[in-house]
């Protein structure tokens, strides 16, 4: 749980026998402009390390596609020199 303790703007966690725990990190959040973005909290976070995973997997992705479809590209190539070239030696024999 997170409340506001004597109007500070930190972050206290509440266990079942009712024993108060300050975290130090991060900050309650409260913002008077809602445009501002959060930061410090514990959502923070969560999606800092969320979208550092989906950038990395995007990225894999990307490069693993594109490998692909160069590897894809260069064997349809080569075989399509190999099929000319196997074209216009039957044609002059």
């Amino acid at each position: 749980y997170m409340m506001l303790i004597n109007g500070k703007n930190e972050v206290h966690m509440i266990d079942r026998d009712n024993s108060v725990f300050h975290i130090a990190n991060l900050e309650f959040p409260f913002r008077k402009d809602l445009r501002v973005h959060l930061s410090n909290t514990l959502l923070d976070g969560v999606s800092n390390s969320l979208s550092q995973c989906l950038s990395l997997s995007l990225r894999v992705s990307l490069s693993l596609c594109v490998s692909l479809s160069l590897r894809v590209s260069l064997s349809l190539s080569s075989f399509s020199l190999s099929l000319s070239l196997s074209l216009i030696s039957q044609h002059t024999t």
